[in-house]
């Protein structure tokens, strides 16, 4: 009997240290990779990434799973030469979102988790940990710090209300200032950057319905240009006049 129970010690003891050394290889190899991606997601507008998440890989294996999962769908993005917004995204946003365009915090979530609920298993919730983002709106050193998850809700809440003022007072404006609000809007989405991933999509799908919706024209935001963010860099920086011509070129030239 006690030749068994040491056989059984002995089995539990090199399964627990086999787990041990699995975990620390996963660890290591999700390391790895998503030092790799980080270097390919850093060359934000060369790939094409409008916004590249920097996640630091540390802590536990999930979020090393997590993070890694992240950026390999960045990257795997930036080398699809497809349009990503397609008519089944305008169809999703048709419905949650009301026909005057108005937004609020719970409907943001609801449209990113029907846009990309088959692809992540995080969509439609807001993230939990700090990150750096590049690509879009560089500063010198190639990634721009967005809010921290403590102050996420507040300055989506300062875009959002910006968003809903002319709504909420009755205002009738003007198309110009249509064009305005809805680029404000845009620019100030993709700096507070409230989701792990696809906010840049999340922002496109915003754009193309509020322009069909408020303009009656349907204006599709390339996902790989490099005029469209160096437009959106300059408009970070208070410089708008490049991003209304470039979007206005863009509804001269739509056909809907």
């Amino acid at each position: 009997m006690q030749w068994l129970l040491a056989f059984l010690l002995g089995v539990a003891s090199s399964g627990a240290v086999s787990w041990v050394v699995y975990r620390r290889q996963r660890r290591e190899s999700l390391r790895a990779e998503g030092e790799l991606l980080r270097q390919l997601a850093g060359q934000g507008e060369l790939l094409g990434i409008a916004a590249s998440t920097g996640l630091v890989a540390v802590g536990s294996t999930a979020r090393l799973e997590r993070d890694v999962s992240v950026l390999r769908r960045q990257v795997a993005a930036a080398l699809n030469p497809d349009e990503t917004i397609r008519q089944n995204h305008l169809d999703l946003a048709r419905r949650v979102l009301p026909a005057n365009g108005s937004l609020d915090e719970r409907t943001i979530k609801e449209l990113h988790g029907l846009l990309l609920g088959e692809e992540l298993e995080y969509a439609g919730q807001f993230r939990d940990v700090p990150i750096r983002v590049g690509g879009a709106m560089l500063e010198p050193d190639g990634l721009t710090l967005v809010p921290e998850p403590a102050q996420l809700r507040d300055r989506l809440a300062s875009v959002l209300q910006a968003w809903e003022r002319p709504i909420t007072g009755g205002v009738a404006l003007s198309r110009e200032q249509q064009v305005d609000r809805i680029l404000r809007f845009h620019v100030g989405l993709l700096q507070v950057h409230p989701f792990f991933d696809g906010n840049g999509l999340l922002a496109r799908v915003l754009l193309a319905f509020q322009t069909e919706q408020l303009l009656g024209t349907k204006v599709l935001l390339p996902r790989r240009d490099g005029n469209y963010f160096a437009c959106l860099r300059r408009a970070s920086e208070g410089n708008w006049k490049d991003l209304l011509a470039y979007v206005k070129a863009k509804m001269a030239n739509s056909t809907e």
